[in-house]
């Protein structure tokens, strides 16, 4: 009878190790990125300064939520209807969070195709002539047709790039999603704050 049912994982191979320490990185700056929307919903329904029991209240509700897109969703119901006299006190909130919004849904469906994607060693010589790639490189593997993988593959080839480049990109453009939102929320409850500048990204859809 074996000792211990624990089995040594074949992604904590040196192979895998910048990949697997790419993936996390980039989900925790996802999650980060929607801890960030979460002050500004608070403040959207709460007011800029609102009262402890009513922000703990309103984190509840926001935690409480497990879909991602439902979270940006009731933000998003939220900043439209944050009145007319707040709105005049700070006229580009609603604008600046919408925006927020939209990139969060482009980068959504990128991160479902990095965090459900199977990750194989090209180890077939024949596979990696017809791919193009060198032996042994790490790729989405899509051996058993897993759509998110063909997606995440497909965006690789249209851009020739690496899929260890590509991980970084997406995981370095939420986090500059989460540090403007901080900075947004900021200068929102502030009030004496100046605006901060809108983060230039490059456009996802031209990643394929």
């Amino acid at each position: 009878m074996a000792k211990t049912w624990r089995r040594r994982s074949r992604y904590t191979a040196k192979k895998f190790r910048p990949y697997t320490q790419a993936i996390g990185e980039f989900a925790l700056a996802w999650n980060d990125f929607h801890e960030a929307l979460g002050d500004l919903f608070i403040h959207a329904v709460g007011g800029e300064a609102p009262r402890a029991g009513a922000s703990m209240q309103l984190t509840g509700i926001w935690g409480v939520i497990t879909s991602d897109r439902q979270k940006r969703d009731i933000l998003e119901a939220a900043i439209n209807r944050i009145g007319r006299k707040r709105h005049e006190a700070a006229p580009k909130i609603a604008a600046e969070v919408i925006w927020l919004i939209e990139r969060g849904a482009s980068l959504e469906d990128r991160r479902n195709n990095v965090i459900h994607s199977p990750l194989s060693e090209v180890i077939n010589a024949f596979a990696a002539m017809f791919q193009g790639i060198k032996l042994g490189e790490v790729m989405p593997g899509v051996r058993h047709h897993n759509v998110r993988a063909q997606k995440l593959s497909a965006s690789l080839k249209k851009g020739g790039r690496k899929l260890l480049q590509e991980i970084r990109f997406y995981r370095d453009h939420a986090t500059a999603l989460a540090v403007y939102a901080r900075a947004l929320d900021k200068a929102w409850e502030t009030r004496r704050r100046a605006w901060p500048e809108r983060p230039e990204l490059p456009r996802l859809k031209d990643r394929g």
